[in-house]
């Protein structure tokens, strides 16, 4: 099926996932739990509160935040989420223009994985469809890649076996091959 794939490169060295074809639903599928608080840093869209320190939208309650992250939106959502309700307070004037700056860019300043938030994640879609999401534990990425696989694959059967209609299983990638990829993913760039 044309247009079926997934492309991604891997920068080891900042934990920067650069991806197409994995969709927000695997991101969300993938992630080990849905977080409970995240901070909008593109000011386009709106979330269900304002921090008044950093002056950014959030999203608060997990399921809200699940919401916001599988909702279609005309504007890429650039987001990171932070462990306690204060902890946006914490940060200093240059960690904020950080934060704009990667919104307006689309690449970081300085590597936005924070102490102080204790994010796991920092997510960037762009208009163009790519997703760069830096990743605290690089092992998230796997599971994320392994359910994004999945669904490309039954996709493809049942777009390929439409007249059986049967409900297709895949088993779960194996953690070989999908080291033996991560050392590809380094490398160069890669379409699966």
């Amino acid at each position: 099926m044309q247009g079926n794939f997934i492309y991604i490169n891997w920068e080891q060295v900042n934990n920067l996932v650069i991806s197409y074809g994995i969709t927000s639903a695997d991101f969300v599928n993938g992630m080990p739990d849905v977080p409970q608080r995240i901070v909008l840093i593109d000011g386009l869209l709106e979330g269900n509160q304002v921090n008044g320190h950093t002056r950014f939208q959030t999203v608060t309650g997990q399921n809200s935040v699940r919401e916001f992250l599988l909702s279609r939106t005309d504007s890429p959502k650039m987001w990171l989420d932070y462990h306690e309700s204060d902890d946006l307070d914490l940060m200093m004037p240059s960690e904020i223009a950080e934060l704009l700056y990667m919104a307006h860019m689309g690449t970081h300043y300085h590597l936005p994985l924070y102490s102080k938030l204790q994010n796991q994640y920092a997510y960037l879609a762009t208009t163009s469809g790519f997703v760069k999401v830096y990743y605290r534990q690089m092992g998230t990425f796997e599971h994320i890649l392994d359910v994004s696989l999945k669904r490309h694959l039954r996709l493809l059967h049942s777009n390929r076996w439409m007249m059986f209609n049967r409900p297709f299983s895949v088993s779960d990638v194996p953690d070989e091959i999908i080291q033996k990829l991560k050392t590809v993913f380094s490398e160069a760039d890669i379409c699966v």
